[in-house]
């Protein structure tokens, strides 16, 4: 659903996009699973507290599509305590 949102709203020859791809290392850090709540059928939504930081873990992938470059990073969400 991100690819295509992105594509829809690409403007120029060339346009890029940044998209986070969140690796969670168990249950606890996923969050609240609110997919239920999605006007999107299929896409998976979660929902972290306020002060949630999402530590890069240095993983990044390029790809084009249609014209327009993705840059995916990977990022851990840390709860602050």
């Amino acid at each position: 659903v991100a690819v295509q949102y992105a594509l829809g709203h690409a403007q120029g020859d060339t346009a890029h996009a940044l998209m986070f791809k969140i690796v969670a290392q168990s249950f606890i850090d996923r969050g609240a699973d609110l997919g239920f709540l999605s006007c999107f059928p299929g896409e998976a939504e979660w929902c972290y507290p306020p002060l949630t930081y999402l530590s890069p873990t240095g993983r990044r992938e390029r790809h084009a599509i249609g014209g327009t470059l993705f840059e995916i990073v990977e990022v851990e969400p840390r709860f602050s305590s």
